[in-house]
């Protein structure tokens, strides 16, 4: 199996049916994911939980982590453009304000 069908059905596992458009968060012991889901792709964003007060979430979200878009119906994967990476960015920061959630996110990078 190649690491793009490892990750799409790990992806597959994680939100089974929740694929309407938004974020969803999942854990898994002190790692996870958040997937943003838009249209017909998922992004995943990895996540650690930390050992420190500052933070609820530590969260790869700056730009050069968020880079990957999986189209689970195809099986295929495409890197997503400096624009589109900042959009989500901004989504993410947004949603994680809004659920309450203290992170690590360096806003811009």
């Amino acid at each position: 199996m190649s690491n793009n069908s490892f990750n799409i059905n790990s992806i597959r596992l994680d939100i089974k049916d929740n694929q309407s458009p938004g974020f969803y968060l999942r854990t898994h012991g002190r790692g996870g994911f958040i997937y943003f889901v838009e249209a017909d792709y998922v992004v995943p964003i990895a996540i650690e939980m930390p050992a420190v007060k500052e933070f609820d979430l530590l969260i790869f979200g700056e730009t050069e982590q968020i880079k990957e878009k999986y189209y689970l119906m195809t099986n295929e994967t495409m890197v997503i453009d400096t624009k589109d990476r900042f959009r989500i960015q901004e989504l993410l920061v947004q949603w994680l304000k809004f659920k309450g959630l203290k992170h690590d996110i360096k806003i811009g990078i």
